[in-house]
């Protein structure tokens, strides 16, 4: 993240973020952008797996929900 994203993130979990939506957002974005550092398929796909599921917790903001069920799609169909 690029220093003028770390203040806009700074400044919107400052500004309110009483629900944690933005954390979780941020905290579900970074997490995805972490695959890509797995070099190994099979560690990849559980971890895919996982993150698929995951977005499915209630208390999550509906962006990330919505993205969860984005991500189960791209997981083969023989898992």
């Amino acid at each position: 993240m690029s220093d003028r994203g770390r203040i806009c993130l700074r400044g919107l979990l400052d500004a309110d973020d009483s629900h944690g939506e933005v954390r979780t957002a941020w905290h579900t974005t970074e997490t995805i952008r972490g695959i890509y550092d797995i070099d190994r398929a099979t560690v990849t796909l559980r971890y895919t797996l996982q993150l698929a599921e995951d977005p499915g917790d209630q208390s999550c903001p509906p962006e990330v929900n919505k993205l969860g069920r984005t991500i189960g799609p791209w997981c083969p169909p023989d898992h």
